[in-house]
């Protein structure tokens, strides 16, 4: 077990079926505590269980949501008492990125009010325990589009399904379109609701 979950109380996990592939989710009793992409789903198995249905279905909409390229309306409640107090305020400051749009390292640094932190944000973004949700996607580097923990592949998937990696940002980054797995863009409506923000139980509040 590694160390952000032994922090965390006990886990329950089930499979979430998309149309890119099955992603595995592990919550707490407080919220959603991990999210799994397809080819790691297997490493949640062993928390099977039965988790609340209520958290399993905001989870299951929002996921489908960001994968159809649509904003998502709503936030299931994540518990992510298992990071650092320093991650914690580099996931809240991801979560405060727009759907379809990007950051860099240094500007997530600037927001955290830690500008020499670069390199420990980024090291944050790839200890996030739950990617697409909290968007580390679209975190770039300075010039270029930075690491990924689930591979770079999937980076360059999820922004294009949120329309960011466009032909000329494609060419900048050196990143090929081709890349995207020949997943087509699904095009994204023109939002009439403002989302809610995303809630989480803060273990580092005063």
């Amino acid at each position: 077990m590694n160390r952000a979950r032994k922090k965390l109380g006990p886990l329950q996990s089930v499979r979430i079926p998309t149309d890119l592939g099955e992603f595995a989710a592990a919550f707490t009793d407080q919220g959603l505590a991990e999210l799994c992409f397809p080819d790691r789903a297997s490493v949640l198995d062993e928390f099977a269980g039965s988790p609340s249905a209520k958290a399993v279905q905001q989870t299951t909409q929002t996921l489908l949501a960001i994968l159809s390229g649509n904003a998502p309306k709503r936030f299931p409640v994540m518990d992510l008492s298992g990071g650092t107090e320093f991650q914690f305020a580099v996931w809240q400051s991801m979560l405060r990125i727009p759907f379809g749009k990007t950051k860099s390292y240094g500007e997530i640094a600037q927001d955290i009010d830690n500008p020499n932190a670069v390199r420990a944000v980024g090291a944050a973004c790839g200890a996030n325990p739950v990617p697409v949700i909290v968007p580390c996607h679209r975190v770039l580097s300075a010039g270029g589009m930075g690491g990924f923990s689930a591979g770079i592949k999937w980076k360059h998937r999820l922004l294009g399904i949120e329309g960011v990696l466009t032909p000329t940002l494609s060419e900048t980054l050196g990143v090929r379109i081709e890349e995207l797995l020949g997943q087509p863009r699904p095009r994204r409506p023109a939002q009439k609701h403002r989302p809610e923000s995303p809630r989480m139980p803060c273990p580092y509040a005063p």
